[in-house]
């Protein structure tokens, strides 16, 4: 009888053994199928999907900066050429009531042609030269502040620094504005463009508007009849 028990015992404890052989490269398939495994897959995917899209819109942004700085050197050397042969207004000139160094330069070149050293056109010309170059400078620097007031709600540079202080700086200010870096960054960009814009709109002001030619005869419109010659009685 212990022999017949013996026998049965290992041949039970075989039997357990191939069962357990056999069972796990299903268990190792059901594995690689498993829902958790699923997930990971899944994950995966979705993270190749984010990398992607971050790379098209780093792409998109790599264009946008390429085509800025294209923009920006044709309008500065735009800007370069209309500051050769400028022609400003009358009417846009800061006049010299407006600026303190234009009345002190206008009161020197004016001794200047009291004493003789200068004639009356001389001083004016050289006048005109400054008054031109402030202007200029003057219309920059509104161009190149514009965005950034309006982005902010302020009517001016001293409102804009008024506004600063009494938020306890730049970044509580934007804080309260629901500004962002990126709407500054962007806001700085365009005024930067929009300064050269605006030395080429301000030094074509004075120019002569061209004279307009004459309409020519549409070709397709028949000649007038002439009137039959009255013959003498």
């Amino acid at each position: 009888m212990t022999k017949i028990r013996r026998l049965t015992a290992l041949t039970a404890v075989g039997a357990i053994a191939l069962g357990a052989a056999l069972a796990a490269p299903a268990f190792a398939q059901e594995e690689q199928h498993s829902p958790e495994t699923d997930k990971k897959e899944v994950s995966n995917g979705d993270k190749k999907e984010v990398a992607k899209g971050d790379k098209k819109s780093g792409k998109d942004a790599r264009a946008e900066r390429r085509a800025y700085r294209v923009e920006l050197r044709k309008t500065k050397r735009q800007a370069r050429r209309a500051l050769r042969h400028c022609k400003i207004a009358p009417e846009k000139l800061i006049s010299v009531e407006d600026s303190k160094l234009l009345t002190k330069l206008k009161s020197r070149f004016d001794a200047k042609v009291d004493a003789d050293d200068w004639t009356e056109q001389k001083a004016k010309k050289k006048l005109y030269r400054v008054q031109k170059r402030i202007t200029v400078r003057a219309a920059m620097k509104t161009a190149r502040w514009s965005p950034r007031l309006e982005l902010f709600g302020a009517e001016s540079r001293k409102d804009l620094g008024r506004m600063i202080r009494k938020a306890d700086g730049v970044r509580s200010l934007m804080k309260a504005k629901g500004v962002t870096r990126a709407d500054l960054q962007a806001a700085k960009l365009e005024g930067k463009l929009a300064q050269y814009k605006a030395v080429i709109t301000l030094c074509a002001s004075g120019e002569e508007p061209a004279e307009e030619k004459p309409a020519e005869e549409d070709p397709e419109k028949p000649a007038e009849e002439k009137a039959p010659a009255t013959q003498s009685a």
